[in-house]
């Protein structure tokens, strides 16, 4: 096992082990089943309802056994992202994890930390007999990362505590007393693509930013790789045609990748040129948040007038550029009352073509930009 060889040695299996079941939003049959089989193990009672949500309950040690129960929370669900030039099917593989210094990572993906580590904690508690502790009620709810679905949905009858501690922070040594609120917005512009003849077809591609959490995230002033290719292509006029445009994966994640996929009389030297100064600023601008930031031009075909491409229309083209541009994108608000705390932002997460009878996922999957062809 990877981390075998370190601590705290006891949380740490448990996370390697629930990395190794896949567990995105909806998909969380088998984690929940592999921790009620866990639990069971144990001689604990566990109730797991329709939707997968789990609550364990354990006895209080000596001495603490008619204390207020304490409920303890977390999510089983985990935001599924990857780069772009990864192979990992999130529905059936297995986290790749690796330690880089002090940090456990995973291969191209994201680590599922968030909140994978206070379920390994919970596991931890749930076997030991070393800590004393009142009544426990391990509550693990399904769907967080798509709007508190296993939440809204349970059946909080089952829960005799009043009292709860939730683990889905990034800083242990915060205690945090209330909660943000948040909603979607989601821009459609209709359009029927018209063929024009064949010229030289480039991607346009935006790699090596950070990324983040929308909300933990947002106030690091970190490139938003939208945006930024949302700027490229502007700056290229109207002399390009866009085929097709890809970026982000989930609305409640900065975007660090982005590809466009277009259509000019341009060569690549001669898109480099036009974009020279526009890649340069973005290279100063993000030195310090995103020093890795890279902006590329590949050719994938020459031009050929005797054949015909599927563009998106000029004056939709500017149209999808100018929404992108000019919507509010990052902190548009900080509290006055507490220091360095953001009270209100925004993030464009997600850019994508779709066919207009395809439906839509559940409201955290679904696009904030949707171009329909």
């Amino acid at each position: 096992m990877i981390l075998d060889n370190y601590k705290p040695a006891n949380v740490l299996k448990h996370f390697e082990a629930i990395s190794q079941i896949p567990r995105g939003s909806g998909n969380e049959k088998a984690v929940s089943d592999y921790i009620a089989n866990f639990a069971t193990g144990l001689n604990l009672k566990v109730v797991q309802d329709d939707l997968n949500n789990l609550v364990i309950y354990k006895a209080g040690t000596r001495g603490y056994e008619d204390a207020p129960t304490i409920i303890l929370q977390a999510h089983l669900d985990m935001v599924c992202e990857k780069n772009a030039d990864t192979i990992h099917d999130f529905s059936n593989d297995p986290l790749k994890l690796y330690v880089d210094g002090d940090l456990i990572k995973a291969q191209g993906t994201t680590l599922g930390a968030d909140n994978g580590i206070a379920i390994a904690f919970y596991m931890a508690l749930l076997e030991s007999n070393e800590y004393p502790h009142p009544p426990l009620e391990i509550l693990l709810t399904v769907e967080e990362e798509t709007g508190l679905q296993g939440a809204f949905k349970f059946d909080d009858s089952l829960l005799k505590g009043r009292r709860m501690i939730n683990i889905d922070s990034t800083d242990d040594t915060i205690l945090t007393t209330g909660c943000a609120a948040g909603m979607t917005i989601e821009c459609a512009i209709p359009f029927k693509r018209e063929k024009v003849p064949s010229m030289y077809t480039h991607i346009i591609s935006v790699k090596g930013l950070k990324g983040g959490h929308s909300g933990a995230d947002i106030h690091l002033e970190r490139g938003n790789a939208i945006r930024i290719l949302a700027y490229l292509l502007h700056a290229l006029g109207s002399k390009i045609r866009i085929l097709d445009i890809a970026i982000g994966m989930k609305v409640n994640v900065i975007p660090r990748e982005a590809t466009a996929t277009i259509s000019s009389s341009f060569e690549d030297y001669e898109i480099y040129n036009q974009l020279d100064d526009v890649i340069k600023g973005f290279a100063e601008q993000y030195r310090t948040s995103d020093p890795h930031l890279k902006i590329s031009v590949a050719s994938i075909s020459e031009s050929n007038n005797e054949s015909y491409l599927s563009c998106i229309p000029t004056d939709i083209t500017c149209n999808i550029l100018e929404t992108i541009l000019l919507a509010p994108n990052g902190v548009t608000a900080m509290s006055t009352e507490i220091p360095d705390l953001v009270n209100a932002s925004c993030n464009i997460g997600v850019v994508k073509v779709v066919k207009t009878s395809e439906h839509f996922k559940d409201i955290w999957e679904k696009p904030s930009t949707n171009l329909g062809e």
